[in-house]
């Protein structure tokens, strides 16, 4: 896999990104867009946001090819805490496909993910944009609706709204 850094900058988080990094809003955050790039072919867009607090550098620091997760272990010594993943589908932007080399209109998978560390701050939260035909997802889910994934048992959760619509 090859990480192609697209775009740096130094941003205020607003009322939104406040609240998933639980920080204040208007503090500094950091903003990094990458390209993943595997066998030759971008797969995805991954828009990453850290409270810059906590990253010392890191714009200097992640550099392409360089492992955020790395960096996380290696340089800025957190532990790994829990995560929060949401899978939403979408079609591709202009821009989107422009960079995916992918038709506009075409499917795409929005990964939103959180990470905390151990003592419970939000160490970042991402928004990757990945390609349909270049990526699948594969849970196992047991008896009790259960999503289990490498021997850890998570609940799958359906959002009020869409229990509405089904019960429609």
């Amino acid at each position: 896999m090859h990480r192609l850094v697209l775009e740096k900058s130094t941003e205020r988080a607003d009322k939104d990104l406040a609240a998933i990094l639980r920080v204040q809003e208007g503090e500094e955050i950091f903003f990094i867009r990458r390209l993943i790039i595997e066998e030759d072919y971008p797969m995805a867009i991954d828009n990453l946001f850290v409270p810059s607090a906590m990253f010392p550098g890191l714009p200097d620091l992640l550099l392409d090819d360089v492992s955020f997760y790395h960096l996380i272990d290696e340089h800025y010594r957190y532990g790994f805490g829990d995560e929060s993943l949401t899978l939403d589908a979408s079609t591709a932007r202009g821009d989107e496909g422009q960079l995916l080399q992918y038709p506009t209109g075409s499917p795409l998978f929005i990964l939103r993910k959180s990470m905390a560390c151990a003592d419970g701050r939000i160490l970042h939260y991402s928004k990757s944009i990945i390609r349909a035909d270049r990526v699948s997802y594969h849970f196992d889910v047991n008896r009790d609706g259960r999503i289990i994934n490498r021997g850890k048992d998570f609940a799958l959760t359906v959002d009020d709204a869409e229990r509405q619509d089904r019960k429609s």
